[in-house]
């Protein structure tokens, strides 16, 4: 997931358009689920949900952290539905 990520970001990018960190996540998760109608099941953590993840550490690396640093706004710490438009 994380690889095509990437190649989401690289094709905004030779679109010249703006993808941020927060927004590709959100697409990749609670936002295709939405896509695919099957948000009531997969996509976000709630009870009764299905889940299969993976926990990032976004200071791993000091690009990491600098590209995340970036991409957040102050006092947000949350990915959700308000983030389809960005």
């Amino acid at each position: 997931m994380l690889q095509t990520l990437g190649a989401a970001y690289n094709v905004a990018q030779l679109s010249h358009q703006h993808l941020s960190p927060l927004r590709a996540f959100y697409l990749a998760t609670l936002g295709g689920a939405r896509a695919l109608g099957v948000d009531g099941q997969v996509g976000r953590f709630t009870i009764g949900a299905e889940a299969d993840f993976i926990v990032l550490d976004l200071r791993a690396t000091e690009l990491i952290a600098r590209r995340t640093a970036r991409s957040r706004t102050p006092g947000r710490e949350t990915v959700g539905a308000d983030d389809v438009g960005r």
